[in-house]
């Protein structure tokens, strides 16, 4: 393990990455600079939400409850009488 560290300090991967944190490698493996300087993903909760719900667990739930009904609202039109 002490080998490792060894290595990675003398010979450090970071050399290989841009030096700008906005560019990033396409599906085409080409360099592009990327227009959001904000990074991530946004968020529109308010910020009290965000913070006592930082997984949106309260987001995932909804949303399988309305796939689930929409599922069972495609059962019932889809059964013979």
């Amino acid at each position: 393990m002490y080998l490792n560290v060894l290595i990675l300090n003398i010979f450090h991967p970071g050399r290989f990455l841009p030096r700008s944190d906005t560019l990033y490698l396409d599906a085409k493996g080409q360099e592009v600079e990327s227009a959001n300087d904000r990074g991530g993903w946004d968020d529109d909760r308010p910020w009290y939400i965000t913070l006592f719900d930082p997984f949106n667990i309260q987001g995932l739930t909804q949303d399988y409850k309305e796939r689930r009904a929409a599922k069972m609202h495609a059962a019932e039109g889809t059964k013979k009488v």
